[in-house]
């Protein structure tokens, strides 16, 4: 299977379009991307799925690009979920009455390490990011009132960031605008109700009731905010990684074991810790020299490099430092003496 581009279909027909219909299989992206993905329908359950029953699965599978609007339940992935959706992403913009990044709606299902960036516009109801009972998962694109959304009624905790029952997920995507900024409710965290180890930016609002941990945009980027979502410990096979350093550092945790995995060194955090051995070394002296000749030598012997393992690449030599000053004897003792010399390893370019 190989990316799919859908510019050739002007209005897609989503897969289970609806209850009677549903999508009952396993579908296994591989994870290639689907892009240019287009529904324009006045029915219910748009997305690239429709309807997903309670058998349903569908994993990694990424939309790229696409416009999704649809009546009731519109979402990227799925409309209305009774099933699993995981390690899935959105980046197509969705609109309809109740809309969401990756589904409209869950029910008894879940959604697992699914993240959006597109911008969700609810018409008239309830707008997310990402949907109810979700794990692992962020938002970080726009959730938005469209121009039916009707203020009075919906504007008190009908938009969020990520929906209620979520655990170690984050926000950092707007929701609201001028029409509701004015409403405490509108929640730009996690949902207002259940929510285990949640985090939104802290220059968003989060809404009173919100369960979630309100974090800066230092904080996020630092790597502290992977490091917790990972549940507070060193985690190199995620689910959260995020490049601290380098050419193109992540703002912001990611779901991409292509990045760096995050620890924690002192109060700090990095993406590499490190190890270092020497292969077994004989060091030697002829005879017939005094102590003080002979520690000179030893000196001469030590290793110049030393190899180093790192949690972000394969090993590499690095060049160590010795303190021989630290060695001390007595020039007239002829006896065994034993002593201990200390080194510094230099490693350059893989610290976080």
């Amino acid at each position: 299977m190989d990316d799919i581009d859908l510019k050739s279909i002007s209005n897609w027909t989503p897969i289970g379009v609806n209850s009677d219909n549903s999508y009952k299989g396993t579908f296994d992206g591989n994870g290639h991307s689907i892009s240019n993905l287009n529904v324009n329908t006045t029915a219910r359950y748009a997305g690239l799925f429709g309807y997903l029953d309670n058998d349903a699965v569908v994993r990694n599978a990424h939309i790229e690009s696409g416009s999704i609007t649809g009546s009731y339940y519109a979402g990227g992935i799925a409309g209305f979920c009774f099933g699993i959706i995981e390690d899935c992403s959105n980046a197509a913009d969705i609109t309809g009455q109740t809309a969401g990044g990756i589904a409209g709606s869950t029910s008894s299902g879940g959604i697992a390490r699914c993240s959006n960036s597109g911008t969700v516009t609810t018409t008239s109801y309830r707008g997310y990011g990402i949907s109810y009972e979700a794990r692992d998962s962020y938002n970080i694109g726009l959730i938005l009132p469209g121009d039916e959304f009707d203020t009075t009624e919906y504007s008190v905790d009908h938009l969020y960031g990520v929906a209620s029952d979520a655990e170690n997920c984050y926000n950092i995507g707007e929701v609201g605008n001028n029409q509701v900024s004015d409403h405490q409710n509108v929640v730009s965290g996690v949902g207002d109700s259940i929510g285990i180890n949640n985090y939104y930016l802290s220059s968003l609002s989060a809404g009173k009731d919100s369960k979630s941990t309100a974090k800066t945009a230092d904080q996020f980027k630092s790597g502290e905010v992977a490091w917790l979502l990972n549940g507070g410990k060193d985690a190199p096979n995620g689910p959260y990684y995020q490049n601290l350093t380098g050419p193109n550092p992540d703002p912001y945790p990611v779901l991409d074991p292509t990045h760096a995995a995050v620890y924690k060194v002192g109060d700090q955090y990095v993406n590499y810790s490190y190890t270092g051995s020497f292969a077994p070394t004989n060091l030697t002296v002829d005879g017939g020299l005094t102590m003080e000749q002979m520690v000179r030598h030893l000196r001469e012997q030590l290793p110049k490099t030393m190899t180093t393992s790192s949690t972000g690449g394969s090993p590499s030599a690095a060049a160590v430092t010795w303190d021989t000053s630290s060695i001390n004897y007595d020039p007239d003792d002829y006896g065994l003496q034993n002593f201990t010399v200390y080194g510094k390893a230099h490693v350059t370019g893989l610290l976080g």
